[in-house]
């Protein structure tokens, strides 16, 4: 290969990850649409981890949408967990820097990764084992929602929602394990 065709071959992967990267920072911004101000809370900043409020955050959800589409089932129900549990400890540092409403989006975004995980669980071969892993993290997030509720001033009947359906989806958690 020649120089110049190593250089137009590198210049072509640039602006296929430039345009990738546009692309999914559109996406976001479009099924962001409806949430409110919480775009504008968004800002770039320089940590060990991209977080909901940072400019870049959309690319990270990008990413983990590919993994997840293309992971096995039990793949993506330990995914799903796994993507819950950072939600959850990201949400609750937003809580703690104060931006209350971004907090509520991203805890109820982890909300909805359990129970994506949970919907998934009758079709994976390690069920019974997952289904453990489900219930501790919907007792833990449960737990952890109850000593944060009264930190939320214009959201409490929100989190109140989060927690009564963590409530059934831990019912409903248990009823599986003694059905397997």
């Amino acid at each position: 290969m020649t120089k110049v065709g190593l250089t137009l071959s590198v210049l072509g992967i640039l602006v296929g990850i430039g345009i990738f990267g546009i692309t999914l920072l559109v996406a976001a911004q479009v099924s962001s649409h409806g949430q409110g101000d919480l775009q504008s809370q968004r800002r770039l900043y320089f940590d060990d981890e991209i977080k909901p409020d940072h400019l870049l955050y959309p690319l990270v959800a990008g990413a983990d949408r590919l993994k997840l589409a293309l992971a096995s089932q039990d793949e993506k129900v330990v995914l799903q967990i796994a993507y819950a549990e950072r939600r959850f400890e990201h949400a609750r540092q937003l809580l703690e820097a104060g931006q209350e409403e971004l907090a509520v989006a991203t805890f109820t975004k982890s909300q909805q990764y359990l129970f994506l995980a949970a919907s998934g669980l009758e079709e994976c071969q390690r069920s019974r084992e997952l289904n453990a892993d489900l219930l501790a993290r919907l007792q833990i997030q449960t737990y952890m929602l109850e000593q944060y509720k009264d930190d939320f001033i214009g959201t409490q009947d929100k989190i109140d929602k989060l927690i009564g359906e963590s409530q059934v989806m831990i019912s409903q958690a248990k009823a599986f394990n003694s059905v397997q």
